[in-house]
């Protein structure tokens, strides 16, 4: 463990504007794919026996906090999101949401023994800067975990070149966010930031998913089935949203652009 003064973090890795009702499912896609990661991990999810207080940032559905608190019903857990998608029935009472983003100041009743940051990549303009809320929201000891995407996608053999549809699609969001200060490859120099913040004990673990069917691997295999459909319903407003506006194509051009990569997605012989 760190000392008593120190705070530990754990770094997750993953290889790879929504309107709320397409962010509701590709969330919950995302919650979904925890389980088959676990295996190789000790645990995705880590929150020190006995904790308290946790406090999940941008937690989308809610789905792993609701579940959470049912399982820990003497930890209060705080859930925040920009969103309020969260459901309003058949959630415990240790459980709560509120509307916040995680980019203005953090103002809560008390500290926390773990703060989980997930799928934060496209709402965090200055990571720095963001570090030092948890920093400063931490009890001694607490943990922070941080899970991100990386983006573009990739290809890890010859089957999909640099253009096919897909590559262009993911090019041109990574593309669409850089002029807003978005980085979708931060994951790559987390690690430094979060040492310079000060914290200690840096778990770092990188995952490849697969999207689509065509890994051999049963739990390979299980990871693509809900990435295809997560990966599907951020395309075409990701697309409209980011392509459209920060780049400046015609609407048409990425419409045309979105249908090839949907199509690109359903050929098994690319291996994204």
């Amino acid at each position: 463990m760190a000392e008593a003064s120190g705070h530990e973090v754990k770094i997750i890795g993953l290889n790879l504007e929504v309107d709320d009702q397409a962010k509701w499912h590709s969330t919950h896609a995302e919650t979904d794919l925890t389980a088959p990661n676990a295996e190789k991990s000790e645990t995705l999810t880590l929150v020190p026996k006995n904790a308290k207080h946790v406090l999940d940032v941008g937690t989308g559905t809610g789905q792993w906090a609701i579940d959470y608190a049912k399982a820990h019903p003497n930890a209060q857990v705080l859930d925040t999101d920009l969103s309020a998608i969260q459901p309003k029935e058949n959630v415990p009472p240790n459980c709560n949401f509120k509307v916040h983003n995680t980019e203005t100041e953090w103002e809560f009743e008390h500290k926390f023994d773990s703060i989980l940051g997930r799928m934060l990549l496209m709402g965090i303009h200055d990571w720095p800067a963001f570090f030092v809320k948890p920093w400063d929201n931490l009890k001694p000891g607490g943990w922070l975990e941080v899970v991100n995407p990386e983006f573009p996608v990739g290809c890890d053999n010859e089957s999909a070149g640099p253009d096919t549809p897909i590559m262009r699609w993911s090019r041109g969001i990574r593309e669409a966010t850089s002029i807003d200060g978005i980085d979708t490859l931060i994951v790559r120099k987390m690690r430094s930031t979060i040492e310079e913040q000060g914290f200690l004990n840096i778990r770092e673990e990188r995952f490849k998913w697969a999207t689509g069917p065509w890994p051999k691997g049963e739990k390979e295999k299980e990871i693509g089935h809900w990435m295809l459909p997560n990966l599907t319903v951020f395309m075409a407003p990701s697309a409209m949203g980011l392509i459209t506006k920060k780049l400046n194509w015609p609407k048409e051009d990425v419409k045309d652009l979105v249908k090839e990569a949907l199509d690109d997605l359903e050929d098994t012989n690319r291996h994204y």
